[in-house]
């Protein structure tokens, strides 16, 4: 994921096959943002996608990719400072 500090969009990138989406969640657990899909960028399984945090406050999110039956692939952190 980058940039990381972030402000009005995160990239994320992975080279897991089955990563079909990713979710950014707030401090509280609750759904703030999502990349629908995750597009093949390579001929080795990397996907990546793009997450729009323009309207999210400045703080700490959490973020997963998921597979196609909502299965936590990775997770992780991330700031945004505005």
């Amino acid at each position: 994921l980058y940039p990381n500090p972030a402000s009005d969009h995160v990239n994320i990138s992975i080279d897991v096959n089955g990563a079909m989406s990713a979710i950014v969640y707030d401090p509280t657990g609750r759904m703030v943002a999502s990349s629908s899909s995750l597009e093949q960028t390579s001929s080795f399984n990397r996907k990546s996608g793009v997450i729009n945090t323009s309207k999210l406050s400045s703080g700490l999110y959490s973020y997963s990719v998921i597979d196609k039956e909502g299965n936590a692939l990775r997770a992780g952190k991330f700031n945004i400072i505005k």
